[in-house]
């Protein structure tokens, strides 16, 4: 399996500092994201800090997720790099929030090995993206 890329960007209708808050929040997942059906922090309720992990369980093409994520780096309010540190696929993704007069402009750039799916490679590809999209889509609508 190739590796897999997605990038997306969404106007938010929210200040950067509560963007940062709601996307850094394991417990907020399964409200925007598609494959989520589970999260939660390990060490505390709420937002992660760096270095802090969450476990998250969900579903991508058919393919149970049992991983664990780990808020990788982070400044405060600019940018949070969320990365699968346990699982079975391997995953990266950097969220870049950019403040502007109507919010926030959020930005999603990552990807990785998503290992061996049922699917032909660039009917992956394509679907990773569409997927990464909707779930920005649905931030910004849920934040809206």
């Amino acid at each position: 399996m190739p590796k897999i890329a997605v990038r997306h960007s969404v106007q938010v209708s929210k200040p950067p500092n509560y963007v940062f808050e709601y996307i850094s929040d394991p417990e907020k997942m399964p409200e925007w994201q598609a494959i989520s059906f589970d999260a939660k922090g390990q060490q505390h309720r709420g937002p992660l800090k760096k270095g802090e992990k969450a476990e998250h369980h969900g579903n991508i093409f058919g393919k149970k997720l049992d991983v664990e994520w780990e808020m990788a780096d982070s400044e405060q309010d600019k940018r949070l790099v969320l990365a699968i540190t346990k699982g079975p696929i391997d995953w990266k993704v950097t969220f870049t929030l950019q403040p502007n007069a109507n919010g926030t402009l959020l930005t999603g750039e990552g990807g990785g090995d998503l290992g061996k799916l049922a699917l032909p490679d660039q009917e992956v590809q394509t679907a990773a993206q569409r997927m990464f999209e909707n779930d920005l889509e649905t931030l910004a609508k849920v934040l809206s």
